[in-house]
């Protein structure tokens, strides 16, 4: 959902959170895609759980996937279940400039990154980036910003047709580049 009109700009600066106007379809595919990716990283977490009664620890083949895989999964899971949980929370970064210079120096560095908006208004724009393995814009990613003064806001979340995985480490990346484009503007 790309809607401008749904955004609530105020009450998700205000939450530091991005408020959606959902209707109840909209809500319904929500909250299963929430409960749905949530599930699949709780069985990541428990599965290995479960698996250590198995485990003959006088084996070292055993012992190296108890102590060193077992972990990593379940370190997997949670992170994948705290980022799902997460996803609509805003990302801010600093800036010394208005709300109108923050919007002109945004679209110079998307342009500058090839990244090509989706939808704009006065203080949000919307921008969809295809992922790499895509067809027809089968899988992309959807990066809202939100324009405030002296202040950007952002949220990456994945649209995939049949469930959204969480975004884990695209918005480490956008956030530094931004912080490094802004500070080179000063």
């Amino acid at each position: 959902m790309a809607n401008l009109s749904y955004i609530n700009t105020k009450l998700s600066i205000e939450k530091e959170r991005l408020i959606l106007k959902r209707n109840g379809l909209d809500k319904l595919n929500y909250y299963a895609d929430k409960i749905v990716c949530s599930t699949l990283s709780v069985g990541l977490i428990f599965y290995p759980m479960l698996a250590y009664s198995h485990i003959d620890l006088y084996s070292s083949n055993d012992r190296c996937i108890a102590f060193f895989l077992f972990p990593l999964i379940i370190l997997f899971g949670l992170y994948g279940l705290w980022r799902k949980l997460a996803e609509n929370s805003l990302i801010s970064i600093e800036t010394s400039f208005s709300p109108q210079k923050n919007k002109q120096y945004l679209f110079d560095f998307l342009k500058l990154k090839n990244y090509q908006v989706f939808r704009e208004s006065k203080e949000i724009v919307i921008v969809n980036v295809e992922e790499n393995l895509s067809f027809n814009n089968l899988w992309t990613k959807r990066i809202t910003f939100i324009i405030d003064d002296q202040r950007i806001y952002f949220t990456i979340v994945k649209n995939y047709p049949k469930l959204n995985p969480p975004v884990f480490f695209s918005h480490f990346s956008l956030k530094s580049d931004l912080k490094k484009y802004y500070q080179s503007l000063r």
